[in-house]
C-alpha cells in the first residue's frame, strides 16, 4: 500500500516540475530558448538542421539525423494509439488518500 502512494506522490511532483518548465519556456522569447539549449548542449552534440530550434534538438543529433532525414520521416501511413489506463479511485490501496 505504501508503494502506490510514493508512485503517486513521484508521480505528482514529475508532472509540476513539467508544468513549472513548459511555464518558464513559455514566458521565454525564442532567442532565450535557444540561447538556453546552446548552454545546455554546448557543441556536445552538434546542430543537426538549421531549423529555427535546431540547437533545442540534441535527440537528432545522437541518432546522426540530418536534414536529409526529414525527407524520409513523413509520418505517412504511421498510426498512433494511446491507451490511458486511468485510475480507480475506488481502489483500496488509493482510496484512503
Amino acid at each position: 500500500m505504501k508503494r502506490w502512494k510514493l508512485v503517486f506522490v513521484v508521480a505528482a511532483l514529475v508532472e509540476a516540475v513539467v508544468v513549472l518548465s513548459s511555464m518558464a519556456l513559455a514566458s521565454s522569447t525564442k532567442a532565450e530558448i535557444i540561447a538556453k539549449c546552446e548552454a545546455l548542449n554546448g557543441d556536445a552534440f552538434g546542430v543537426p538542421n538549421s531549423e529555427p530550434f535546431g540547437p533545442c534538438q540534441w535527440d537528432m543529433a545522437l541518432i546522426n539525423a540530418g536534414t536529409e532525414s526529414y525527407g524520409h520521416a513523413t509520418g505517412k501511413g504511421v498510426t498512433v494509439g494511446v491507451i490511458d489506463s486511468g485510475v480507480d479511485i475506488d481502489h483500496p490501496d488509493i482510496a484512503p488518500t
